[in-house]
């Protein structure tokens, strides 16, 4: 795959820094139009009451290698109330990295064992017991614990990543966990939700997004009309496509959800087969994120003007890895990080 500085410069991305506002005033600004216009803004965790249990206890899980819990996530605000399940696995020593892996279904994390061999932990959610994935816009469960009419009422993304703070709130009841070294990862639109959880939450140490997406500008694949559709139009802001109805019409790109977990270290991986979400515009993403790295005295991403396949660019801080094959969540994705986490102590 071939990358070059014109191609980025044709795309005329927003920029992310400006030579004339500090980064802290600009990341600010870009926070704020993430939350108005893309993405929606999230609960005052203040204005809610919010409470977890941990429930069947089992110590002997993974032939007795781990421990293995479901914390309860009790939440509510006014006479809106919700509650979901999340697995917790965790090798048998203290001082415990671990992963939150926002996913699409309940069943035992795959690659869990191999997970606890290199001394994390998994803990695991499934995103529609926070919010379903439906073709509405939901006023009642996790969606009500923000009232219907606020100005900048949040869509389905927001519930997922606004859950997955809450989620390292209540993991403050294992202390074997290292509260510095909870990564959030999840692949296509968790992935998405891992990017806009570690925006909005700066205790994540790293963020993985797996294919993710594109960019809106640049691709021919899940255009910005694509997601007007009635399937996703309400994973954003209710306003997003009624105010905007173009890609080159919109303040922001996707690099910006990159970009604002800077200096965070930020996982990205596509897949050669995977073209929907554009292995190309995902790692000119990533290139046009680098100048929050930069601002900060990182380092971004840093790729060579031919791109292999499955060789993990990672000596930046932000890493690039595209995978042969399709649109998929694997092995290789969770030992890259793992690597990754292992070499940076995050």
């Amino acid at each position: 795959m071939k990358l070059t500085q014109s191609d980025l410069s044709a795309l005329q991305l927003p920029p992310v820094v400006k030579d004339d506002i500090s980064w802290d005033v600009r990341r600010t600004e870009l926070v704020r139009m993430i939350h108005e216009e893309y993405m929606g803004d999230l609960p005052d965790k203040k204005s809610l009451t919010v409470s977890y249990e941990i429930t069947d206890d089992y110590p002997h899980w993974y032939g007795d290698k781990a421990t293995r819990s479901i914390l309860h996530v009790n939440v509510a605000h006014g006479a809106a109330s919700h509650s979901f399940p999340v697995q917790v696995i965790l090798p048998k020593k203290d001082h415990i990295p671990v992963f939150l892996h926002l996913a699409f279904e309940n069943l035992d994390p795959f690659c869990g064992e191999e997970i606890i061999d290199h001394g994390y932990g998994m803990v695991k959610v499934c995103y529609t017991d926070i919010e379903p994935d439906d073709q509405k816009d939901n006023h009642t469960g996790f969606a009500a614990l923000m009232d219907k009419d606020a100005p900048h009422r949040w869509g389905k993304f927001g519930c997922w990543a606004f859950a997955a703070s809450l989620i390292l709130d209540g993991l403050s009841g294992y202390p074997q966990i290292d509260p510095a070294r909870v990564a959030v990862v999840g692949h296509s639109r968790l992935a998405m939700t891992a990017l806009y959880a570690g925006l909005t939450e700066p205790r994540f140490s790293l963020i993985g997004a797996i294919n993710s997406g594109a960019l809106h500008r640049g691709t021919s694949a899940e255009t910005f009309e694509d997601l007007s559709r009635e399937y996703t139009k309400y994973w954003f802001t209710g306003s997003l496509f009624e105010k905007y109805h173009s890609e080159t019409e919109l303040p922001f790109d996707n690099h910006f959800l990159t970009a604002l977990c800077a200096p965070r270290h930020v996982y990205l991986s596509a897949a050669s087969l995977d073209e929907w979400c554009d292995p190309k515009a995902m790692a000119y993403g990533g290139l046009a994120a680098s100048p929050a790295y930069e601002a900060l005295g990182k380092k971004g991403l840093i790729l060579p003007e031919t791109v292999e396949e499955n060789v993990l660019y990672d000596a930046g801080d932000i890493s690039y890895y595209d995978r042969t094959g399709t649109h998929y969540f694997g092995r290789d994705d969770l030992l890259n990080m793992i690597k990754i986490r292992d070499e940076r102590g995050i």
